[in-house]
């Protein structure tokens, strides 16, 4: 039985995260319901334990509210933006607590310090040494979704290196669209 890498798994949590709170901002739909979608994606993003998830979720958080075009500086609703993202983080800190210690601990300094990316370096570089090294027809169309793991013991935890050895130039292009749309 193969198991899903808890960084992809992540991946798919973000978009749903963002759009919710996209949806806070905006006033789209019941704002009740989109701040505790909003709260749960993020919790549940917490319980993969992906520090790169985290940080992207955040950095997705803080691009949205700067480029919200409702947004008026200084105003009532600005700082009820604002107020919601200090609330989302603070919740996101306190709910650490909450989750099991295998999990905490990858979220301690001393620990990420320690781990030094778990050899992400030398796989990112065997990946793209594969890439340069392969037929245009690989380039092209990729190995197959999925394949990684069957051309090294290990996968990428890059969702970009993952779709490019995969799907080649071809699905990396209409990844690279999706993700832009």
């Amino acid at each position: 039985m193969r198991r899903e890498d808890p960084n992809q798994f992540a991946g798919y949590l973000i978009p749903g995260l963002l759009l919710f709170f996209d949806r806070t901002l905006s006033n789209k739909g019941k704002k009740i319901i989109n701040v505790a979608f909003t709260i749960c994606m993020f919790y549940f993003l917490l319980l993969t334990g992906s520090r790169g998830a985290l940080l992207a979720s955040i950095m997705g958080i803080v691009t949205i509210f700067i480029f919200d075009k409702n947004s008026k500086l200084m105003s009532i609703k600005t700082f009820k933006k604002v107020f919601l993202l200090f609330f989302l983080m603070v919740l996101a800190i306190l709910s650490i607590n909450f989750l099991p210690s295998f999990l905490t601990e990858r979220f301690n300094i001393s620990y990420m310090m320690a781990d030094g990316g778990t050899g992400r370096i030398e796989i990112w570089e065997f990946f793209l040494s594969l890439f340069n090294k392969s037929s245009l027809f690989y380039k092209i169309f990729g190995y197959g979704s999925g394949s990684l793991a069957s051309l090294y013991y290990r996968i990428a935890h890059n969702t970009w290196i993952e779709v490019l050895i995969g799907s080649g130039i071809f699905g990396l292009i209409i990844f690279v669209l999706l993700m832009i749309n």
